[in-house]
């Protein structure tokens, strides 16, 4: 497997030397206990899929051929991973730019349960979130709400008057790309279970945490100067979400629902674990690595405050439709914001303003991939896009984490393999 770190430092970015440590896919991974949120530093735990080795099986299926991929060999091919790797659930997603064309589920909601997944149950999308985020920055650029060299300093002035120089100086740029300098998922002080009991109302107390967020980011020395060295960190995309709601008045949960999930038809969205109070099982329960049903809870995931980083959840259908928007964007056909927003949002290499890792470009300048992934210790999940080829492929399991040998990476990761290859062998898609 080739680091992250060493591609990124191949295509000229400066890494953090973290960013060595933990090196696995395209992912973030915070890591939970349930009683209190523990989330230690990822500085850059990521990479592209694209050069995870391929497994045996994927080169024996290569050399022997392999079916095509419709919805009964994706079926087959779900309930075959999902028992080898012995996962609760895998669902598998083959996305175009018309939208979602191939969606199916394999495995039961609860381990220990009879009860089947379906087709439009959730799934945690983890760092996948952050994509999301991304979005909502190029759209508040785009109104000219903010500018990418926005500084904390200039969006709040009130919140930040009391930070060093070097951290009001970070921009927005900065935070969506990991290159501010700031190391750490959430400052310590704050109470970010102060409604654990209940839900969040529109997101105006999670607003309140993240501008609170700001006035004690001081707290936390910069590790490098801003703007010079990637690393990877949860703490950048809450920040910029911070940004783009001050400057809209709007929670990033409301900006995410008008903006992206009515326009899209994404109509199976939430945030947080999917299931949050025992009895039946009707979504997907969380599962820790060995393979137990982790606590059904309101707060049985990261704190709310965290949401621009790794909260959202959502069947497959409803995350390909976003994934498609972003797949029109990357090949010159963006619909929701405007072509040049795409262009800048995706460029590549390396991770980008869109907050996805990129490789190219290709022949006309755009990236030739993207993908993240993510985990929030109990689920896994990932979406690798193929812009010139017209697809992308999303695969999740309900089971953590994302360490090396993990059931549901090893899980999603070989299913996003065998998938890739069987699509390109149906539709005649070469690399």
């Amino acid at each position: 497997m080739v680091a992250a770190a060493t591609r990124l430092r191949d295509q000229g970015t400066k890494v953090s030397p973290r960013a060595d440590q933990h090196v696995l896919a395209v992912m973030s991974s915070s890591v939970l206990s349930w009683h209190k949120v523990k989330i230690p530093h990822i500085t850059a735990i990521i990479a592209l899929l694209l050069a995870v080795s391929a497994t045996a099986e994927v080169i024996t299926a290569k050399a022997e051929g392999a079916p095509p991929l419709d919805s009964a060999s994706l079926v087959a091919l779900l309930e075959e991973i999902r028992t080898k790797h012995d996962v609760p659930a895998l669902a598998g997603a083959i996305i175009t730019e018309e939208g979602p064309v191939l969606v199916e589920v394999a495995g039961v909601r609860k381990r220990g349960e009879r009860t089947p997944a379906e087709k439009n149950d959730m799934f945690h999308l983890g760092s996948c979130t952050k994509a999301f985020t991304g979005w909502l920055a190029g759209w508040a650029v785009e109104k000219g709400m903010l500018r990418w060299d926005s500084t904390l300093g200039e969006v709040f002035p009130q919140e930040s008057r009391r930070l060093p120089d070097k951290h009001k100086k970070i921009t927005l740029e900065q935070l969506v790309t990991h290159r501010s300098g700031i190391t750490g998922d959430l400052p310590k002080g704050l109470d970010y279970w102060p409604r654990q009991s209940r839900p969040v109302v529109n997101g105006r107390e999670t607003k309140k945490q993240r501008q609170d967020f700001v006035k004690t980011l001081g707290e936390t020395p910069l590790q490098t100067e801003p703007g010079e060295v990637y690393a990877y960190c949860n703490s950048n995309q809450i920040l910029a979400a911070a940004m783009v709601e001050e400057v809209s008045g709007k929670p990033w949960e409301n900006l995410i629902d008008e903006l992206l999930c009515c326009p899209l038809g994404m109509n199976e969205t939430g945030q947080g674990p999917m299931v949050t109070r025992g009895g039946p099982a009707r979504q997907p329960y969380q599962h820790e690595r060995n393979g137990s049903p982790a606590i059904a809870a309101p707060h049985a995931d990261n704190p709310e405050v965290l949401g621009p980083a790794g909260r959202l959840h959502m069947s497959l259908d409803s995350w390909g439709r976003f994934v498609a928007e972003i797949l029109r964007g990357a090949r010159g056909k963006g619909t929701l914001l405007k072509q040049e927003t795409y262009d800048e949002l995706l460029k590549p290499p390396g991770y980008n303003k869109g907050c996805w890792l990129s490789q190219g470009p290709d022949e006309s300048g755009r990236a030739s991939r993207l993908g993240h992934s993510g985990s929030n210790n109990v689920n896994y999940c990932t979406a690798e896009i193929y812009p010139g080829d017209n697809f992308a492929i999303l695969v999740a399991a309900n089971q953590g984490d994302s360490l090396p040998g993990a059931p549901g990476k090893s899980a999603c990761d070989e299913l996003l393999n065998r998938m890739e290859q069987m699509w390109r062998e149906t539709n005649g898609a070469t690399e």
